[in-house]
């Protein structure tokens, strides 16, 4: 079946932009690819059906997501670009280890732990670790609400 000229124009075929627009457009997207942020979303788009297949398997990670996803909207309007470009790095590095580490099925497969159980985990080296990561994500967020409590009431 022949494609007729109005299906090879796109979407900026049926559109009006200015050249002010254009311009505009092309900032955007330079400081998209500055900051890291257009590698994600590219990354995202070519993936979202398969993301969107996982996150409909499990209601209670969509409806997190759903959550996690308007916070970090309101959040990211607060970082510049350099702020984006190393918070990209440390998710990716996080995500990536954590993904290599863990199976699909770790989540499903975690066993409850007693007391016993945690003083028995406490001795891992890779779980001491992780608390101490933890406790360096608590301590900048903790730092974080000081801040805010203090440029609150002043």
């Amino acid at each position: 079946m022949p494609k007729d000229k109005k299906d090879d124009e796109g979407i900026l075929g049926q559109a009006s932009l200015s050249d002010q627009d254009v311009q505009a457009l092309i900032a955007d997207l330079v400081e998209l690819e500055k900051s890291g942020t257009l590698d994600v979303l590219i990354v995202a788009v070519k993936k979202m059906d398969e993301l969107l297949q996982y996150l409909f398997q499990e209601p209670a990670l969509y409806r997190l997501m759903a959550v996690a996803l308007d916070g970090s909207l309101g959040a990211m309007k607060q970082l510049n670009a350099q702020d984006v470009i190393q918070l990209k790095a440390t998710v990716q590095e996080i995500g990536g280890c954590v993904g290599k580490s863990m199976g699909a099925d770790a989540l499903k497969n975690a066993k409850p732990l007693g007391i016993g159980g945690l003083m028995a985990a406490l001795g891992d080296p890779d779980v001491k670790k992780g608390i101490g990561i933890t406790i360096m994500i608590l301590k900048a967020l903790g730092k974080c609400a000081s801040q805010q409590e203090g440029s609150s009431s002043a």
